[in-house]
């Protein structure tokens, strides 16, 4: 499960009522700060902040191609389940070995990018979203501050 501050960042982040991938975002970071500890693999880092969101109860879409995939992730919505002490000790004596590089922005780029070519077409509408909203904010931005700078004179 997350630290109770994290749980607490993202009932803040759904208080103010942003959107689910926000509530996301701050599962991610928690899991950025594992992987640099050395306790978390690089690969999987948003697959299991998306898992951990639904465990807290974030409404996360639920993923639709692969059944067993799917049925993990009702599982998870559902609960989830524990993982044995013992495995758990060796899969984090494991990890000690692994390297810290996966946590750089490019490297966090890199898989987004590999996973977005993974699912194709279909999933490039919320990418495009995405980017559009980001434009509009910038257009806004750069209004807000030519307004401030006449105003200053």
């Amino acid at each position: 499960m997350p630290r109770n501050k994290t749980l607490a960042r993202v009932r803040k982040t759904k208080a103010q009522g942003k959107a689910l991938a926000s509530e996301a975002g701050e599962l991610v970071r928690e899991e950025m700060h594992q992987i640099r500890e050395g306790k978390r693999s690089t690969r999987r880092a948003i697959a299991l902040a998306l898992a951990k969101a639904r465990r807290a109860g974030a409404e996360m879409p639920v993923v639709k191609k692969l059944r067993a995939v799917r049925r993990k992730a009702l599982l998870e919505a559902a609960g989830g389940r524990k993982v044995a002490r013992g495995r758990a000790r060796t899969v984090r004596v494991g990890l000690k070995h692994e390297g810290k590089a996966g946590t750089t922005t490019i490297a966090v780029g890199r898989q987004v990018r590999v996973g977005a070519v993974r699912r194709g077409p279909k999933g490039r509408p919320l990418v495009k979203k995405a980017v559009r909203a980001k434009a509009i904010r910038r257009v806004a931005a750069k209004k807000v501050a030519r307004t401030r700078r006449a105003q200053a004179r």
